[in-house]
Protein backbone atom coordinates (compact mmCIF):
# COMPACT_ATOMS: atom_id res chain seq x y z
CA UNK A 1 0.00 0.00 0.00
CA UNK A 2 1.49 3.39 -1.14
CA UNK A 3 1.65 5.73 1.36
CA UNK A 4 -0.44 9.29 1.11
CA UNK A 5 1.69 12.44 -0.29
CA UNK A 6 2.30 15.18 2.59
CA UNK A 7 1.27 18.59 0.76
CA UNK A 8 0.44 21.10 3.79
CA UNK A 9 -0.81 21.37 7.73
CA UNK A 10 -1.31 23.74 10.20
CA UNK A 11 -2.05 24.14 13.81
CA UNK A 12 -3.58 26.83 15.76
CA UNK A 13 -5.96 27.72 18.38
CA UNK A 14 -9.58 26.77 18.33
CA UNK A 15 -10.88 30.31 19.13
CA UNK A 16 -8.40 31.91 16.28
CA UNK A 17 -9.44 29.49 14.00
CA UNK A 18 -8.34 29.31 10.33
CA UNK A 19 -8.46 30.15 6.42
CA UNK A 20 -6.47 28.47 4.20
CA UNK A 21 -6.09 28.43 0.46
CA UNK A 22 -4.13 25.65 -0.80
CA UNK A 23 -3.05 25.32 -4.32
CA UNK A 24 -3.56 21.49 -5.86
CA UNK A 25 -4.07 19.26 -8.74
CA UNK A 26 -6.97 19.76 -10.42
CA UNK A 27 -8.90 16.19 -10.57
CA UNK A 28 -6.99 14.44 -7.79
CA UNK A 29 -8.24 12.69 -4.69
CA UNK A 30 -7.11 14.12 -1.65
CA UNK A 31 -7.93 14.00 2.29
CA UNK A 32 -7.92 16.53 4.33
CA UNK A 33 -7.28 15.53 8.34
CA UNK A 34 -8.50 17.44 11.26
CA UNK A 35 -8.15 16.50 15.10
CA UNK A 36 -9.21 19.21 17.74
CA UNK A 37 -8.42 18.99 21.28
CA UNK A 38 -10.24 20.83 24.07
CA UNK A 39 -13.81 21.32 24.60
CA UNK A 40 -16.88 22.02 22.60
CA UNK A 41 -16.75 22.12 18.58
CA UNK A 42 -15.29 22.94 15.09
CA UNK A 43 -17.05 23.99 12.25
CA UNK A 44 -14.63 22.43 8.72
CA UNK A 45 -15.77 24.15 6.01
CA UNK A 46 -13.79 22.19 2.55
CA UNK A 47 -14.34 23.53 -0.58
CA UNK A 48 -17.97 24.36 -1.38
CA UNK A 49 -19.13 21.32 0.78
CA UNK A 50 -21.52 22.55 3.78
CA UNK A 51 -19.81 23.05 7.04
CA UNK A 52 -19.55 20.05 8.92
CA UNK A 53 -19.34 20.31 12.63
CA UNK A 54 -16.56 18.15 14.72
CA UNK A 55 -15.79 18.01 18.37
CA UNK A 56 -12.63 18.82 20.14
CA UNK A 57 -12.64 15.01 21.58
CA UNK A 58 -8.99 14.57 20.45
CA UNK A 59 -9.84 11.98 17.45
CA UNK A 60 -8.55 12.94 13.47
CA UNK A 61 -11.30 12.94 11.57
CA UNK A 62 -10.38 12.30 7.70
CA UNK A 63 -12.50 13.97 4.78
CA UNK A 64 -12.06 13.12 1.38
CA UNK A 65 -11.78 15.30 -1.37
CA UNK A 66 -12.77 12.94 -4.25
CA UNK A 67 -12.22 15.63 -7.37
CA UNK A 68 -9.65 18.71 -5.78
CA UNK A 69 -10.15 21.78 -7.50
CA UNK A 70 -6.83 23.84 -8.36
CA UNK A 71 -7.93 26.04 -4.93
CA UNK A 72 -8.93 24.26 -2.11
CA UNK A 73 -10.26 26.39 0.81
CA UNK A 74 -10.02 24.92 4.20
CA UNK A 75 -12.22 26.93 6.87
CA UNK A 76 -12.16 25.76 10.68
CA UNK A 77 -14.39 27.76 13.37
CA UNK A 78 -14.52 27.41 16.56
CA UNK A 79 -18.53 27.08 18.17
CA UNK A 80 -19.35 29.34 20.32
CA UNK A 81 -17.83 28.68 23.73
CA UNK A 82 -15.36 26.49 22.25
CA UNK A 83 -11.61 26.19 23.42
CA UNK A 84 -8.31 24.08 22.48
CA UNK A 85 -6.28 23.46 19.71
CA UNK A 86 -7.05 22.65 16.19
CA UNK A 87 -4.44 20.46 13.57
CA UNK A 88 -4.98 19.72 10.06
CA UNK A 89 -3.13 18.28 7.35
CA UNK A 90 -3.94 18.02 3.33
CA UNK A 91 -2.43 14.80 2.04
CA UNK A 92 -2.21 13.78 -1.78
CA UNK A 93 -4.04 10.44 -1.58
CA UNK A 94 -1.93 7.73 -3.73
CA UNK A 95 -2.33 4.32 -6.08
CA UNK A 96 -5.99 6.00 -6.82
Amino acid sequence: MDEDAFVESGVTTVGEGTRNLSSLTKGKRYEAVVACVGTGAVNVTIGSTPARTQNCDGNAVTYRIQSAPADLTLIIKGSPGASGAVAWQINEEQGH
